[in-house]
């Protein structure tokens, strides 16, 4: 699987093989021709066949040995584009690389290069770095990338992703202060906490800060010790929105609490410590879990998931509306054992197609929701447009694929991914500077992304998706929240738990109907307004590529 790197790093590793390519007529189509039809070929070249394939209907190429139709001077990138970090992976790579660079080099480069990956000539170089098995991470892997100057990215190993049960919190920095609707919201969460069987759905819009919002409401309570610091439980069903929480208690916490926060990370495996009290298994702190894990684990009669429930005060449960009917079967579960512990739902969408979901809302969440308009009874439009005009949120502007002029009437994946392209592009020279695309599948984002950076290799394009090394995403997602980046393409992330207020155009290619509740999380994602940023724009154009299907 081609794993993520970032255009910064491949547009380094393009200059080395530029570099390297004989210079003369045509040599790039020469040296491309070379790669797919001369000698063996290998796993990478079959994978850049399969790539131009693809891509080729969309770029006006026609695949075959003339290589019709392909610029000399793209080609270089289509390589390196196509390969990502499995770039050094491909033995024909590697062979021209070093066959090259024993000829143009100097010798002082040379025993450099020979030095590095631990060799003493040329025919052990050859020998050890293109016919035996080339290992990331290795001595030699390392050495070949340092000495050629190609980012040691396309060697590495993803790292492992599961992250420490536990953070301390520290006091220490500055805290932007909430917005006067925020203060609202906030104030009216914490009044729910000493209810004894407290119930409540938090009504925010997308983009408005409900995570920050609602997590000073019970930082403020502790240090106000209205609420002990212990058996605050946060619920969400997705590692970003897990995370997220963890991160903004941290933020939080540092700056407002008094004391010391134990945060425990109750997902991916991780567990909390049981602490006897008064003949009571109990924890100290607050914890974030998965509602998945927590859910499993409290059916197992896990000790420490019966302990996260049975000793909750309050209990957040983020993204509400996705989990229902788990949340009335725990709402019976917290009755059941006389618990007086708060439930307070968190979502931005609460409203729900089906007759049996409002059911559900109505029987757990009896009383009006907590929005921040000042009103009892509205509906999310009601909200939304009140912090549009407030320039909390920008305004939506909503435009079909045919007011730019793009036809869509072809059912070929090839066809409709060439869509996307055409309605990115027509974007930008709209004068559009932050593009987010919500693409149907990973091969589509990477295809996408590849045809923009071959098209526009000035233009900042990168894809993100659920198989994007931890340390790649997070550098990709703020080059793209600081404008650096100005399109990104993803797949299945994004969708919750993020916001980037440049964001100017949000391109929908996934095949979403507008009504589901995942529609308007992804929209939701660009309606940042002014008010958060004097920079911000007061527009976002939303674009559903399937629309008029």
């Amino acid at each position: 699987m081609i794993k993520m790197v970032t255009k910064e790093d491949r547009d380094q590793a393009l200059a080395v093989i530029v570099d390297l390519i004989p210079r003369g007529l045509d040599a790039e189509k020469e040296w491309l021709r070379g790669l797919l039809w001369d000698g063996e070929t290998d796993e990478e070249i079959e994978l850049l066949k399969s790539v131009m394939r693809d891509i080729g209907p969309t770029m006006g190429w026609k695949y075959g040995h003339e290589l019709e139709g392909i610029p000399s001077s793209m080609i270089p990138r289509l390589v390196v584009d196509s390969l990502g970090n499995n770039l050094l992976m491909s033995k024909k790579i590697r062979s021209f690389i070093c066959e090259r660079y024993l000829e143009t080099k100097s010798e002082e480069d040379v025993v450099e290069l020979m030095h590095t990956v631990g060799c003493s000539n040329a025919l052990e170089l050859i020998e050890k770095i293109v016919n035996q098995k080339f290992v990331r991470a290795s001595r030699s892997s390392f050495g070949f990338c340092k000495s050629l100057s190609i980012p040691t990215s396309f060697v590495t190993k993803t790292p492992s992703q599961k992250t420490e049960a536990l953070i301390v919190t520290r006091t220490t920095r500055q805290l932007p202060p909430l917005m006067d609707f925020q203060e609202t919201v906030c104030e009216k969460i914490a009044s729910e906490f000493t209810k004894s069987q407290g119930r409540a759905m938090v009504v925010m819009p997308t983009g408005s800060g409900k995570t920050r919002t609602t997590t000073q409401s019970f930082i403020e309570a502790i240090k106000e010790e209205t609420i002990s610091p212990n058996g605050i439980v946060w619920v969400a069903d997705r590692e970003e929105l897990q995370e997220q929480a963890i991160q903004s208690m941290k933020q939080v916490a540092e700056v407002l609490c008094p004391i010391e926060l134990n945060l425990w990370r109750y997902w991916d495996g991780n567990d909390c410590e049981l602490i006897e009290e008064d003949g009571e298994l109990v924890i100290h702190g607050i914890v974030v879990c998965g509602k998945q894990q927590l859910h499993s684990r409290y059916t197992k009669d896990d000790p420490v998931a019966r302990a996260i429930v049975e000793t909750s005060n309050i209990i957040i449960i983020d993204e509400a509306h996705r989990n229902l009917k788990w949340i009335k079967d725990l709402d019976t579960e917290l009755k059941s054992l006389g618990s007086s512990a708060t439930m307070i739902g968190l979502s931005a969408t609460p409203f729900r197609r089906e007759p049996k979901e409002n059911q559900y809302l109505d029987t757990v969440f009896p009383n009006h929701p907590i929005t921040p308009v000042d009103q009892d009874l509205v509906t999310y439009e009601d909200i939304k447009e009140a912090m549009v005009e407030e320039g909390i949120l920008a305004r939506e502007i909503v435009k079909k694929p045919t007011d730019y002029g793009i036809t869509n009437n072809s059912t070929n994946v090839s066809d409709q991914r060439g869509v996307t392209n055409q309605i990115v592009q027509a974007l930008i020279e709209d004068g559009h500077e932050s593009i987010l695309v919500f693409c149907p599948s990973v091969e589509w984002a990477r295809l996408c992304n590849m045809v923009l950076s071959l098209q526009q290799p000035e233009l900042r394009s990168e894809y993100v998706h659920g198989g994007t090394p931890p340390r790649s995403r997070s550098k990709i997602i703020e080059d793209f929240r600081d404008g650096r980046c100005k399109v990104l393409f993803n797949c299945e992330l994004l969708t919750t738990g993020f916001d980037a207020p440049r964001i100017d155009a949000v391109v929908i290619a996934r095949n979403t109907d507008p009504s589901d509740p995942l529609f308007i999380q992804m929209v939701g994602r660009g309606l940042r307004g002014p008010r958060w940023d004097s920079n911000v724009k007061q527009y976002c154009t939303i674009i559903h590529q399937w629309v008029e299907r």
